[in-house]
């Protein structure tokens, strides 16, 4: 999933794209495999994924700034598709 997004990333594709809101819809759905988020709760993982340098390590050995993209891009999906 990462490499996906990573891949969209290095591409300039912004974050809002519906090519990346796509994939961002699988990460979600993959994260709802074990939790299901709500909108303010999947932001929050988003921003989780920046504040804890556990989660930004490994998410940015992908790519650096892949966490503050993916941050991004969950934003707007939660934003725009959760309730």
């Amino acid at each position: 999933m990462n490499r996906r997004i990573a891949d969209a990333m290095r591409a300039g594709t912004p974050a809002d794209d519906a090519t990346v809101q796509d994939l961002v819809a699988e990460h979600h759905a993959w994260v709802s495999h074990f939790w299901t988020p709500g909108r303010d709760a999947y932001t929050g993982l988003g921003q989780l994924y920046v504040d804890d340098e556990r989660f930004t390590a490994s998410i940015d050995a992908e790519a650096p700034g892949l966490a503050a993209y993916l941050r991004d891009a969950i934003a707007v999906y939660a934003r725009t598709t959760l309730h």
